[in-house]
């Protein structure tokens, strides 16, 4: 099964479809959310620590009591449509090194709780470019080169630098090399 082959615009609507299942319905996806609630429509950014108030009214009629120094933030599209927080994966669902392993690709979908972080719109755009330029840089090599593992080598230092700094413990870091 692994060794079958799809062209790209079958396998991304496949990897779509199976997205759209996992946002329905993975419980632990669900529970990561209501972990990050703070208040009633607000929830903390696990990278940044801001606040992100998702609620209909305007932030300054929604009155939210934030402790000294945390920052609540509300985000809106260009129509004026508010920008809910991302529930992100920590370890992304698809392999940024582009390895199309269907099963791998699955347990990233549905993952454990502590794959899980509510983030903000802006560092989820952050780490979504940093790991979309990774892909784009993978894909260009040959797996297995000094350059393919130097590019890997350059990719695990980002998500030590920037990403477990914030939210991962000593022991999910653990767990992600030997895993």
């Amino acid at each position: 099964m692994n060794n079958v082959k799809y062209d790209g615009k079958s396998w991304n609507s496949f990897i779509n479809a199976l997205r759209q299942l996992s946002l329905r319905y993975d419980a632990n996806r669900k529970l990561a959310e209501k972990n990050a609630r703070v208040a009633p429509a607000t929830y903390e950014c696990a990278t940044c620590g801001r606040w992100i108030y998702t609620g209909k009214k305007t932030l300054k009629l929604a009155n939210i009591q934030a402790p000294e120094g945390v920052e609540v933030i509300q985000q809106f599209k260009p129509n004026g449509s508010v920008i809910k927080h991302k529930i992100d994966h920590i370890k992304p669902f698809r392999p940024v090194t582009g390895e199309r392993d269907i099963f791998e690709i699955f347990r990233g979908l549905f993952s454990e709780i502590e794959n899980y972080a509510v983030i903000c719109n802006d560092c989820h755009n952050i780490k979504s470019k940093a790991e979309n330029k990774f892909r784009r840089e993978f894909k260009k090599l040959e797996k297995g080169t000094e350059e393919w593992d130097n590019l890997l080598e350059e990719y695990n230092k980002f998500m030590e630098q920037y990403l477990w700094k914030h939210y991962i413990s000593y022991q999910q870091r653990v767990n992600w090399h030997n895993g």
